[in-house]
This record gives C-alpha cells, sequence and structure tokens, in this order.
C-alpha cells in the first residue's frame, strides 16, 4: 500500500510511504475474521516504521478496523514510536487513518 493525502503536523513522517504488510488471518465461512501480522513502511527521505499490527476484517463488504504499533528508524524517524489507526469503509479500498508518533 501507498499512503496518500497525508494531512496534519506530522504527515512529513507518513507521507508517500510504501507499506509492506504480511496478513495472517483467520476467517470463518462467512470470510469475516481477526487478522495480524507485521509490517515494514518506508517513508521517501524519512526513514521507516517497522512493528506488527491486527484487526477485524470482512473480505466480502471490505469493512474492518485495524491498529499498527511500530518503531522508527533512519533519518527523522529514528527512535519515534508510532501508533496507527485505520478503518475500512465498505466503499473503496482505501483506509482513513488517524497516526499518533512519540518522540524519543
Amino acid at each position: 500500500t501507498i499512503l496518500t493525502d497525508v494531512a496534519g503536523t506530522g504527515a512529513a513522517m507518513l507521507t508517500a510511504a510504501t507499506n509492506v504488510m504480511v496478513v495472517n488471518c483467520n476467517f470463518d465461512s462467512n470470510l469475516q475474521g481477526p487478522c495480524w501480522g507485521t509490517f515494514e513502511m518506508t517513508v521517501p527521505g524519512q526513514g521507516k516504521w517497522e512493528g506488527t499490527w491486527q484487526g477485524d476484517l470482512d473480505m466480502v463488504t471490505f469493512v474492518g478496523s485495524y491498529s499498527m504499533v511500530g518503531h522508527g528508524s533512519g533519518g527523522q524517524l529514528e527512535g519515534k514510536q508510532m501508533k496507527y489507526e485505520a478503518v475500512w469503509d465498505g466503499t473503496t479500498y482505501y483506509a482513513v487513518f488517524t497516526a499518533r508518533i512519540h518522540g524519543d
């Protein structure tokens, strides 16, 4: 995934990030259930975020939510911590998210 239309005081620490996620899910027969995994989010010219994520997803309606927690390395992200909350609304493949970044 690629983060676009990022706004706010910490936008530079997420803008244009390329996010590679490892996804594990335990879906029921309705393709709904918990998912979890790891991620590596590279931000051009800033460094990268790495960590874990978990959430609940419905792959039929594309409605769901997930949380990510991670730590930064390299450049401006070195030593920082991030918590990211995302929601799929069921109308697009896009997620609306809120991220909180804490300094070292």
